[in-house]
């Protein structure tokens, strides 16, 4: 019965205005998109996610005005299932745009929100963005809104991919590497990567380096092995290629995803009422290879731990970790104010290349001397 009820109340969505067209800024936080948007008459910052459906803070839920539908069984992008609840917003605000009646889902996000650095109080997910049309501009940091596709400054020498609205309208495609088929993929902006793929496409294994990452969904942590490896050719729909793309490799994806790594070189249009994507890229810069220390950090329970860890690179070799827990990096203690100084490093990691690292592990301390490497090396 709940189910039917949360159903017909997606069907009531809507959107106020028949005419419009709205500019908004965007941050880009850890490989997030980060709007304003404004709940029920309160501005508060939330993830741009094509991937998903709108999703409230459980605590930002509570301070605002919500009607309550029922309770449903949902995944997470970690396949973790849990029933929860569903609510009835009655006005969401983005620029002067008004959504009304739009549907969402009550979980905790506080380790989401720790990961993105930024105060978020939810997602605003595809069952509201497919009411217009959306264009990101990763360059100048903007997207512009609208219902009519002539309003945007198009070039002509955009790429159009046809796509199918999945769900509650994830915007959905054909994906295929060096020409075998790997099932559907979302083109999905709650995702960092470049590409992400079933592992059962993965027929060449040379080149092939191996990462175990600790991976965040809505409803908790799971720690993954992702296989990463350049793939020649891969295609959208088997119309559009794109040649020597960065993918990675996951047992157990049930869809392929497209991500931020990825979509950041083009101006994005995602068009909901002609179900097509154009993409217009910024320029033909040269493939450059990525490289890093061979992990990457990350938030959990109050502490800075080793998040993910590449099993090629000298930080492995030498015995670092997945989840050591970091109390020093390049002489900044990380016992202290933990969050802060988390954040300040994940805007200025870029810019270092040599890291003297302190760990903790079973109340033993690790030292580590890195130095950026090439990730497919």
């Amino acid at each position: 019965m709940e189910s039917f009820k949360i159903r017909d109340a997606f069907q009531n969505e809507t959107i106020s205005y028949k005419s419009f067209k709205q500019e908004i800024d965007f941050k880009e936080v850890n490989g997030f998109i980060v709007i304003e948007a404004e709940f029920n008459g309160q501005l508060r910052n939330f993830i741009f996610d094509t991937g998903a459906s709108v999703i409230l803070d459980t605590d930002f839920a509570e301070s605002i005005q919500t009607v309550k539908i029922g309770r449903l069984k949902t995944v997470d992008s970690n396949n973790k299932k849990r029933k929860v609840p569903y609510v009835k917003i009655k006005e969401i605000k983005i620029g002067e745009v008004l959504f009304q009646n739009t549907v969402g889902s009550v979980s905790n996000l506080n380790h989401i929100n720790e990961g993105a650095c930024s105060d978020i109080s939810g997602i605003i997910g595809a069952n509201l963005m497919n009411k217009c049309i959306w264009q990101i501009d990763y360059a100048q940091k903007k997207i512009i809104l609208t219902n009519e596709i002539d309003s945007l400054n198009l070039s002509g020498k955009e790429q159009k991919i046809k796509f199918s609205a999945v769900g509650k309208g994830v915007p959905t495609v054909s994906l295929f590497a060096n020409g075998l088929f790997c099932g559907e993929a979302l083109f999905d902006t709650g995702f960092n990567g470049t590409f992400l793929v079933n592992s059962n496409c993965l027929i060449d294994t040379t080149g092939l380096v191996e990462k175990e990452v600790s991976s965040a969904g809505v409803f908790g942590f799971e720690t993954i092995l992702i296989k990463t490896r350049i793939i020649d050719s891969i295609q959208l729909t088997s119309a559009v290629t794109y040649k020597n793309q960065f993918v990675n490799f996951e047992e157990n994806v049930k869809r392929a995803l497209i991500g931020n790594s990825f979509l950041k070189d083009y101006k994005v249009t995602f068009d909901w009422k002609s179900n097509e994507i154009l993409l217009e890229k910024y320029s033909n810069q040269a493939y450059e290879t990525p490289i890093d220390f061979g992990f990457h950090p990350k938030f959990i329970h109050q502490k800075i731990v080793i998040g993910s860890i590449r099993k090629n690179s000298k930080a492995y070799e030498e015995g670092l970790r997945l989840n050591d827990q970091i109390i020093s990096w390049n002489g900044i203690d990380y016992t202290t104010e933990t969050y802060d100084k988390y954040c300040k490093h994940s805007q200025n990691c870029k810019d270092i290349s040599i890291a003297t690292l302190t760990v903790l592990r079973a109340e033993k301390k690790l030292i580590f001397n890195l130095e950026k490497s090439e990730v497919l090396e």
